[in-house]
């Protein structure tokens, strides 16, 4: 079996200081035990491996950990999170990540719609035509009465302002 090498290009130093500071201020403490692998329910039905996530966010692989599609499988069980021996807290870490990947603009398509939709309706949920015809069927308005309600959507935009997520393409 050949030795893959990483190429320094591909390698960015600083950004396990980046995961540190967004949030996942223990990630240096992972020794590799493997002992949020063994915990993970998410692990045992997807492809979701916590360690190699760790490993490469402390090699410095940037653009592997926030491109992968691994990150958004976490379910914050935190059963990681409380196993860990050396007390790295494993979630903080993958939601640093997440953030961090969010805000190159790299994360799932359905979390882009949801985000389209709480930009356009103020809310996650849009009607469908069906549900509206049922809606008026029922004798209720087509819409329920916050939908695109502007004090609603001036709420949205205040939060989307504050967390800084109006300015991501979605």
């Amino acid at each position: 079996m050949a030795l893959r090498t990483l190429k320094p290009k591909k390698i960015d130093p600083s950004f396990i200081n980046e995961v540190k500071a967004a949030g996942g201020k223990n990630i240096g403490a992972c020794f590799q035990c493997g002992t949020c692998v063994s915990s993970c329910p998410a692990g045992l039905v997807t492809t979701y491996k916590i360690r190699k996530i760790l490993r490469k966010t402390s090699l410095g692989l940037k653009d592997d950990v926030l491109k992968s599609e691994d990150i958004w499988k976490c379910t914050t069980c935190l059963a990681c999170y409380d196993r860990c021996p050396r007390g790295v807290e494993p979630v903080e870490v993958i939601l640093a990540i997440r953030n961090i990947a969010v805000r190159h603009g790299y994360f799932p398509e359905k979390l882009k719609s949801n985000l389209r939709n709480i930009i356009n309706a103020g809310q996650l949920v849009t009607l469908t035509d069906d549900i509206s015809g049922f809606r008026v069927e029922l004798g209720l308005s087509e819409n329920s009465p916050h939908m695109k309600s502007s004090k609603a959507l001036d709420e949205v935009n205040k939060i989307l302002e504050i967390t800084g997520i109006e300015g991501l393409e979605v």
